[in-house]
């Protein structure tokens, strides 16, 4: 008798989990990227947050849209191409939008890097015949 209600309990078991599985797999992945609701913020109402969530929207879609090679030094380095460009218009935003001084000087520290990294990023494709992709 112990064996079936042990039996019994494992399949609940087994169906709760596959059910929650199933629930995970039906949700959009990677939630936590997920900025569709930052719109919606308060914040959000000024031309600098609206700018700044555009970029950042804009390049998501970027890099959600761009076609994996199967090569990971390429692919690596396209997608880190797209990401600083992403954060170079948002840093941009941000100092056409922001007051705080700190704020900006770090704004102008990240589009400085940023476009060394691209940089470096394209030279690499370009040494290795990746220029293009």
């Amino acid at each position: 008798m112990n064996t079936r209600i042990a039996a019994l309990i494992g399949l609940a078991a087994i169906s709760l989990g596959s059910a929650t599985y199933a629930e995970d797999q039906a949700k959009p992945t990677n939630q936590a990227h997920d900025h569709s609701s930052m719109a919606s913020k308060d914040s959000a109402h000024s031309k600098g947050s609206q700018d700044l969530h555009k970029a950042m929207m804009d390049g998501m879609q970027e890099m959600n849209s761009m076609k994996m090679t199967g090569n990971a030094d390429l692919d690596f380095a396209s997608m880190m191409i797209e990401h600083h460009e992403q954060a170079i218009a948002m840093s941009k935003a941000q100092i056409e939008n922001g007051t705080d001084p700190e704020v900006k000087r770090k704004a102008n520290e990240i589009i400085a890097a940023s476009e060394k990294d691209i940089a470096d990023f394209k030279k690499w494709k370009s040494q290795h015949g990746a220029a293009n992709h």
